[in-house]
């Protein structure tokens, strides 16, 4: 689903600008639609690359595992794989609240704020 030709190209990071460098904006509403449906049909693509991936990783896992390796080298590739326990710390919140209080855990918190694009079914502007 292309929208035609246009006087955009990408620039280093991917995002499409015009002739000037300037990033490119929808003119009309029907431009704003014709690219919603380009992301949703990249992100759906995206979402079957990301599955494929995700069983075939799990093919080298399931091998690894048969094996009892936790890496193994792929002479073909020139890369090793690896497939071990990472251990990841994480903040116990109930502990520290637990020993502390919720009030010193709220002193704690810090609240930011960022902009999110969502896409929400049906008429909800």
């Amino acid at each position: 689903m292309s929208r035609g030709k246009t006087n955009s190209q990408e620039d280093d990071s991917g995002v499409l600008t015009n002739k000037e460098g300037e990033k490119r904006m929808c003119k009309s509403m029907t431009e704003f639609e014709i690219l919603i449906l380009e992301i949703q049909s990249i992100k759906e693509a995206a979402k079957v690359q990301k599955k494929k991936i995700e069983d075939m990783e799990g093919e080298l896992k399931a091998y690894m595992k048969k094996r009892g390796k936790e890496k193994l080298f792929s002479n073909e590739t020139n890369i090793t794989v690896s497939y071990c326990s990472v251990p990841t710390p994480k903040f116990n919140k109930e502990l520290f609240i637990k020993e502390n209080s919720e009030e010193e855990y709220q002193k704690y918190q810090k609240v930011t704020s960022s902009m999110r694009l969502n896409y929400l079914k049906g008429n909800q502007a």
